[in-house]
């Protein structure tokens, strides 16, 4: 172990990252692992990964969609628990912005002051989409023969995202933030490069 410093803030690497299943962080199924290198110094390795199997995605999966189904947790169902969530999830990126920015900096190589610009975007977005969660609404349209046609907007039940490499956060935040907002449970599976700054997105949210 060793220890990066960016101002007041001090990471002990290589950090150990675990799969984030049913709200909880656990090992690969299969036991394997990868790593991931300081950009900046290839020798320097930052973080050591749980690679997911088959078998994990297939967990991770299922017990979504049974979740879903039976809307264990209300969230389905209240869009006014979805609120709290997103907005809730913003509130801690803020409040941890300056950690988080120390990971992105590190990780993918962004200077801090804009790793810190990156980490606060997806708490706008996060806002953003909670904003919306409950204005979600059907229509009615009255037809030529006088019937009326009634559109109902429901969510559709387990949504696979993939996160791409640049930019990672944000995008995996507007993944999670505008599915979530709709009552969709969603697996994301992040970038291999940029595991640590989807990890926090999913544990804020999670």
């Amino acid at each position: 172990m060793s220890t990066v410093s960016y101002g007041k803030f001090t990471i002990e690497i290589p950090v150990k990252v675990k799969l984030f299943i049913d709200g909880e962080e656990v090992p690969s199924s299969k036991g394997r692992t990868f790593t991931r290198e300081n950009p900046a110094r290839f020798d320097q390795t930052i973080a050591i990964i749980e690679e997911a199997s088959t078998d994990d995605l297939n967990r991770a999966v299922d017990l979504a969609r049974e979740v879903f189904d039976k809307d264990k947790y209300g969230w389905v169902m209240n869009y006014r628990q979805r609120v709290r969530v997103l907005y809730k999830t913003a509130e801690i990126i803020r409040e941890e912005a300056d950690r988080i920015a120390v990971t992105v900096a590190l990780e993918n190589g962004m200077p801090i002051r804009q790793a810190r610009a990156h980490v606060l975007a997806s708490a706008e977005i996060f806002e953003f989409y909670a904003g919306l969660a409950d204005k979600v609404y059907g229509d009615s349209i009255v037809l030529s023969n006088g019937n009326v046609s009634l559109i109902f907007k429901e969510p559709v039940g387990v949504v696979a995202a993939v996160s791409p490499w640049n930019f990672p956060m944000t995008q995996a935040a507007e993944e999670d933030s505008a599915g979530s907002g709709c009552g969709l449970y969603r697996g994301l599976e992040a970038s291999q490069l940029y595991p640590n700054e989807c990890h926090g997105d999913l544990q804020g949210i999670g």
